[in-house]
């Protein structure tokens, strides 16, 4: 049986899913829709700003894997999701929560902002990566191209909401490299709880004093 500790971080992690994926799809609503995406949002400073985090994060001898899991991992410990653009329709930071600008010059962005980010990251190491989005979810996420397979990678919905989740697993990769398949079934709340179910089993979700929802 799972242990006390255990299970109350995996609700922890289960519930910060949730809201992260009401918070995203609803702040993003805002944001002009992503059919035919044309990236190109960030500035000069961010540019410059994600090289030096490149030089930071990423050393020789990494994999691909490695480089795309490197940035995926620093974007969550210092990103939070701007949930006052959810919240009241606008941004502390303005437009840049909605560009690369956001997550990388001021630590924050919806969506949008956390996709072109990654994206930026990807194109300075050379990793082909897209901008993928659905007009129901009103969600964007991306698409990486590793050893010549694409996957798909959320990091938004990686990144705990709010911030300062459990010790054991402060963020989570359930949304790291997965197929298209794959992250179909996980975007929805269907989806993401079979997942933790199986996981960690169904008392988890549904046991007297950790009940989710």
């Amino acid at each position: 049986m799972i242990n006390t500790k255990l299970k109350k971080a995996a609700v922890s992690i289960i519930a910060s899913v949730i809201v992260s994926m009401s918070l995203s799809v609803s702040a993003f609503a805002s944001a002009k829709p992503l059919q035919a995406y044309e990236y190109g949002g960030q500035s000069s400073a961010a540019k410059a700003k994600a090289a030096a985090v490149i030089a930071t994060v990423i050393t020789p001898g990494m994999t691909t894997t490695e480089k795309v899991r490197a940035i995926h991992d620093y974007m969550i410990v210092t990103t939070v999701y701007d949930e006052q653009a959810y919240t009241t329709g606008k941004s502390a930071i303005g437009g840049s929560t909605y560009t690369a600008d956001g997550p990388i010059l001021y630590g924050t962005g919806v969506c949008q902002g956390y996709s072109e980010a990654f994206k930026l990251y990807m194109d300075l190491l050379g990793i082909p990566c897209t901008i993928l989005s659905d007009d129901a979810l009103n969600h964007a996420w991306n698409q990486v191209t590793v050893d010549g397979v694409s996957y798909e990678i959320d990091v938004t919905w990686d990144d705990p909401i709010p911030d300062g989740g459990p010790k054991l697993d402060e963020f989570s990769h359930v949304y790291f490299l997965l197929s298209t398949e794959q992250m179909k079934k996980l975007h929805d709340p269907t989806g993401i709880y079979e997942y933790y179910s199986n996981l960690y089993g169904e008392d988890i979700l549904w046991g007297d004093d950790y009940y989710v929802w």
